[in-house]
Formats: structure tokens, sequence, C-alpha cells
């Protein structure tokens, strides 16, 4: 990965991908109900449970998993991407526009049950991820958790060859977040989500067009032309269907 990459990431992380959760799968409310009640029985969280939600973008899972929790306390939720001033009105959940590092330097130690990365953590630079972890651990509770759910390795969806070929330099290994986590003192056991996609295909190439997906972004616009010609071509069906998978790996804090 290039410096360069690592910079731009660090300076913007989500505003390399203005429209990750518009007019696609995930913002459909079913979407948004599933992964929502996944994370609320795979974390094991309670009404009384305190939550952060880091890299929340407009809000609909933070406000489904509050809404859905019932919660006595609101659950937090940070961007530091301008899209938050879109979030879903509720008072349930505190927004605020800040990064996640500037966040967690100044929240109390043990202040959290648990910390979400909902397919944000790659958006965070290698240089500042050992930092983040570690501010990770102090603010959790004993035996509080983390959990970041990444896209897996091996791309699920149907995409063209050079845009695979990116993901691939691009994407976080499982394996390298483990060690990562490890390394900040965190215990750690991986899980799957999956859910089963099916979309027009005008509706899915419209999507790649609008370069939803974060490494959509690093193509040049010849690149991403070629590429959407050679997926109509691959694409016989009017319909697209395929499991969108994430893998989420559950960090602990060890007592």
């Amino acid at each position: 990965m290039s410096r360069e990459t690592e910079r731009s990431r660090s300076a913007q992380p989500l505003m390399l991908c203005p429209n990750w959760d518009r007019d696609s799968w995930i913002s459909w409310p079913e979407y948004v109900e599933k992964v929502a009640s996944y994370i609320c029985s795979l974390l094991e969280l309670t009404s009384d449970s305190r939550i952060l939600d880091l890299g929340c973008g407009r809000g609909r899972i933070t406000s489904t998993i509050a809404r859905q929790l019932n919660v006595a306390t609101p659950v937090e939720g940070i961007d530091p991407a301008s899209i938050i001033a879109h979030a879903v009105d509720s008072a349930q959940v505190s927004f605020k526009q800040i990064d996640a590092l500037t966040y967690l330097s100044v929240v109390d130690a043990s202040s959290y049950d648990a910390i979400i990365f909902k397919q944000t953590y790659h958006c965070i630079s290698s240089d500042e991820r050992p930092a983040l972890l570690e501010h990770v651990f102090r603010c959790l509770k004993p035996s509080g958790t983390c959990l970041i759910m990444i896209m897996p390795y091996e791309l699920t969806c149907p995409m063209f060859r050079r845009a695979e070929e990116v993901f691939f330099e691009e994407q976080l290994s499982i394996d390298s977040i483990i060690v990562e986590a490890s390394r900040a003192g965190l215990g750690t056991a991986v899980h799957q989500f999956s859910y089963p996609v099916s979309i027009s295909k005008r509706n899915y190439l419209s999507l790649i067009e609008s370069r939803f997906m974060s490494h959509l972004r690093l193509l040049s616009d010849r690149e991403l032309r070629e590429g959407l010609a050679e997926l109509d071509r691959f694409l016989k069906s009017d319909t697209v269907m395929f499991e969108d998978r994430l893998e989420c790996l559950i960090c602990r804090k060890l007592a």
C-alpha cells in the first residue's frame, strides 16, 4: 500500500467513499434490522450497555441498535465526515462529528461495554491503528468487547477484474487485525455475518458506477468505465444475487 493512500485515509477516512451506504442493500431496512440484531446478540448487549459506534455514518445501524435494546443511556455515534449532519434523529443516540483517535484520547477509562467498527476499521491509517486500539483497550470496561466488522478477503459480490486487483491490494486481512488487537492486549474470536442480496442488474451497475465501495474510489475513470462494460457482459441475468458476508472479529478486554 502506498504512503499516499495511507495519508489520504488518515486525513479523510470516510470521505473516500461518500456513497458507501446510499441506495445499496446496506441501507435496506431489512438489512439494517438484521445486522443490528446480530450485533446485539453477538456482543450480548442489554438495555444497560454503554455503546460507542466508531464511523457511524448516517447512524441507521446505531439508532436501530439503540431502539432494539431500548437503551437506558444513549448510544454514542461518531464520524469524522460531514455525513453525520444527516444522521437519524433519535433521542436514544448521541452523534458527534470527530475522528475516533481524537475522541477516544479524551474518554475516561472503562467507559464502554462495547465499541463497534462496522466496516470502518480499514479507513484508519496503519500508523494510527496501534494507538487507536490502545485507547479502545483503555476505554473498555473489564471484559468489555470491541467488534470489528470487515469484508472478507475474497469478494462475494460480482466485480470486474481490475477492481478485484485493487481490492486485494488494499483490503486488510482478518489475520493482520488479530495481530494488531493481540498487541493491544485484546483477546480475539472470529465470527461471520451473512445477508442474501437480490438486486436488479441495472441498480447494481449503478452502484458500481457511483464507486459505492472504497476501493472503487482508487480507480481511474477509464478503469471504471471499462470495468463496467466487462461486468455488464459477465452478468447474464437481470437480477444479481449473492451472499454479502462480513468477517466479525470480537476483541475482548482481558481482565
